[in-house]
């Protein structure tokens, strides 16, 4: 990102489509089929929404459970294709045409599932051979294993054996009561006896579309409705999962936790979600009525009403006034010109396109503040903005501030991959960690990075993204070439939705950020990873060094995030192709891997460069080597931290290198590592006596910096002369000292003196 980003603080302080929906083992429960009519009818009974175009396989073939499981051969497969949405609860019936398949009339089964016969998902399964049980295997046409997919009970059942049989149990309570209900063989109008021999094709006379209703408390229990009516004042503070949801006249539901709902939101109410809630709406195509929906956010800790939130509304319409009344400055940003444009508290906030303000001018700081979308309904569905590429050599010229468009929290890496054609793979979140004032330029080192290799943080202790894009958060992000970035509802995760920019921590270890809820995980093979810091008193900069097998040596948008160096004054990274990276993905690591660091400073004085985490099991195996190359020193990492003396600001590129490489005993130094001129090294010597350390050489001395073991500068002597004596402190019990040794020709030699 050019400088002009972020130095424009300093002055003015002076095309997707819809998929088919993939189903699993009880999305579908069959309810009904005639094996005697013509066509035969086959009923089911939707357990989630089924988009159009989505098809379902249904067959009598039998399972073979022995040997290698499979179909048994020879029988039908008819397939059918939803010719409009489906919605949970409905209830579909299906012809099946002569020579699809026939429903033998002396026992036989039926499986639904989606790919093919080879290779199938199974979504349910029914049987009715001999006495309302499965058989162990198919061995007949007319008699069938259980898949190991499915559960006799939970999402198949085995009925008493007749031609034709009906569901005729309740209609009423949770989505996982009536399955369990349905695969429970006394509730089927064959119960243990053969009762039913109806061709007709029979109508249920009530509705699946059961409801559950809050007043003071739920009627039926508190999750997995088909429809959920809110007659009371509701708070949910964990998590639950509906089809639809009503919210009656004069009635609050309030949402601290989330809320999943798969089709439409009938609001004649209000519906109030609070900063840190989400509600994740599945479907597309979902309506959302009535207009007082509200989304609460809540800011990081401000230091000062000077500092920029960067914003995104959830909501369809909304104006810059419910970020903040009365901020100072509003700002959007103009991809054409790559320049701030000036905005007001009336401007519209467009979905999917990011914008910022500064604090509240009757804030209290330091301190928080919320803002209060409002007004209109909540996002759902496919977003489209059109990104700014300007198809020139300068990719700084392509930056997009853009931001998550629902009340909900999104994944980044859904985002990045689905719009991998059009932006980079590295997202940018502003995280105003430092203080500006109105003569202060604000610093890039508050941007924390975040692809697919992992994040960086800010600031010392600060958290390092994990992925998940907050409701209401703006963000850049880079285009790569002209088209459109899209928001879809399949990026939309439950919970982890607190991570809206959250300040720093007073800790100076690397934290990660995780969301409380999600205390239990599942224990996956950590990448190997590492990251380093850069600090001194006034700064602090992270990089990030990963390895994955489909990563490459050169520049992959995937893994390798460009480290914007604008007004920082400190930026540490390291190099590929002679260009800046904050973030580094490199192919799968193996005995040993060189890497370029490099850093740009505005400070001089002590600097440390630190691990601040390792992930890994091969990575944690290696030595972490940093190769001064100006104090020809070699400092392992792990052993302790690293400092060095910076004494002139400016750009470093050739100093350091980072090598990691397996334990093992080291016979001798790399020679390729060693990059002196031999000849003037060979002309110069250097020792320790009487307190000083003494330079003599042929050819005239400029200076003389003497170091301690970890970088530490002790003394500089700019005294020029064939012999440079550097009077040391003895008492400061040092046993090996460095020192550089600059000639007037601009050679520089690096000598090791034992004190003794």
């Amino acid at each position: 990102m050019k400088s002009k980003i972020l130095l424009f603080f300093g002055l003015i302080i002076t095309s997707f489509g819809y998929s088919q929906s993939t189903l699993s083992a009880g999305d579908i429960a069959i309810i009904q089929y005639n094996a005697d009519g013509n066509p035969e009818i086959i009923k089911f009974l939707a357990l989630t929404t089924i988009e159009s175009g989505t098809t379902i396989n249904f067959t009598d073939n039998g399972w073979i459970t022995t040997g290698t499981p499979a179909f048994r051969t020879n029988e039908g497969v008819h397939t059918w294709t939803a010719a409009t949405k489906v919605n949970c609860g409905d209830v579909v019936t299906m012809s099946i045409p002569n020579g699809s398949f026939n429903l033998g009339s002396a026992g036989d089964q039926i499986f639904a599932y989606q790919g093919t016969l080879a290779s199938p998902t199974f979504i349910f399964g029914i049987n009715n051979q001999s006495a309302g049980v499965w058989q162990t295997s198919a061995t007949t046409a007319r008699n069938s294993g259980l898949p190991a997919a499915l559960t006799n009970g939970m999402n198949a059942v085995a009925i008493q054996e007749v031609d034709n049989v009906i569901y005729s149990g309740s209609l009423t309570g949770s989505r996982a009561t009536i399955l369990s209900n349905i695969c429970n063989k006394a509730n089927w109008n064959s119960g243990t006896t053969a009762t039913s021999s109806n061709t007709a094709n029979q109508n249920f006379t009530s509705t699946f579309n059961s409801t559950a209703t809050y007043t003071t408390s739920w009627d039926v229990g508190p999750n997995d409705y088909f429809t959920a009516v809110i007659d009371g004042n509701y708070t949910e503070a964990g998590t639950i999962s509906i089809c639809n949801c009503t919210v009656n006249a004069t009635r609050t539901l309030t949402v601290t936790g989330t809320i999943t709902v798969e089709n439409d939101i009938t609001n004649n109410g209000t519906i109030q979600v609070n900063s840190g809630g989400s509600i994740v709406q599945i479907e597309p195509t979902g309506t959302n009525t009535g207009t007082d929906y509200n989304v609460d956010r809540t800011t990081t800790n401000l230091l000062s009403e000077h500092q920029y939130t960067y914003w995104s509304s959830p909501l369809t319409s909304s104006t810059l006034n419910e970020v903040t009344t009365n901020a100072d400055y509003y700002y959007s940003f103009a991809t054409g010109s790559q320049s701030w444009a000036s905005a007001s508290n009336a401007t519209v906030m467009t979905p999917g396109i990011g914008y910022i303000s500064n604090g509240p001018t009757d804030g209290a700081f330091p301190g928080t503040y919320t803002a209060n979308f409002s007004g209109s309904a909540f996002n759902n569905g496919n977003v489209t903005i059109a990104l700014g590429y300007n198809a020139d050599a300068d990719t700084d010229n392509d930056w997009n501030l853009i931001g998550n468009p629902y009340p909900s929290a999104i994944s980044a890496n859904t985002f990045l991959m689905d719009n991998a054609a059009t932006l980079g793979g590295t997202i940018y979140f502003w995280t105003h960690n430092t203080d500006a004032s109105y003569t202060v330029n604000y610093s890039q080192n508050d941007y924390a990075m975040w692809n697919a290799m992992g994040g960086t943080a800010a600031v010392t202790g600060g958290t390092v993204p994990t992925g998940n894009i907050a409701s209401g958060q703006g963000f850049f992000a880079q285009a790569i070439a002209s088209g459109n970035a899209t928001f879809t509802n399949s990026m939309r995760i439950v919970g982890s939705n607190t991570n809206f920019y959250r300040t720093a921590s007073t800790s100076s270890k690397q934290t990660v950020s995780t969301d409380k809820k999600k205390k239990k995980k599942k224990k996956a093979k950590k990448r190997n990873r590492i990251w380093l810091n850069l600090t001194n008193a006034q700064s602090f900069s992270q990089t990030l060094i990963g390895f994955a097998k489909d990563a490459t040596n050169g520049v992959d948008h995937k893994y390798d995030g460009k480290r914007l160096t604008g007004s920082a004054t400190t930026n540490f990274y390291s190099i590929i192709n002679a260009e800046p990276y904050g973030i580094q993905g490199l192919p799968k690591l193996k005995k040993k891997k060189r890497i370029p660091l490099g850093y740009t400073t505005s400070n001089t004085g002590d600097f440390t460069m630190s691990i601040a985490n390792v992930e890994g099991e091969k990575l944690k195996k290696f030595k972490v080597i940093l190769l001064d190359k100006v104090l020809n020193v070699r400092h392992n990492l792990k052993n302790a931290d690293y400092t060095f003396t910076n004494e002139i600001a400016g750009t470093y590129d050739d100093r350091f290198i980072l090598i990691l490489k397996k334990k093992k005993k080291r016979k001798k130094a790399d020679d390729e590592d060693d990059e002196e001129n031999h000849d003037d090294k060979q002309n110069v010597i250097s020792f320790y006596k009487d307190n000083q350390v003494i330079v003599k050489s042929n050819k005239i001395i400029q200076t003389v910096s003497v170091y301690n073991i970890f970088g530490h500068l002790i003394r500089t002597n700019d005294t020029k002369g064939k012999e440079v004596r550097t009077f040391i402190d003895k008492t400061k019990k040092l046993n090996l000292l460095i020192v550089k040794i600059r000639l007037t020709s601009g050679v520089i030699i690096t000598k090791k003196i034992v004190v003794k």
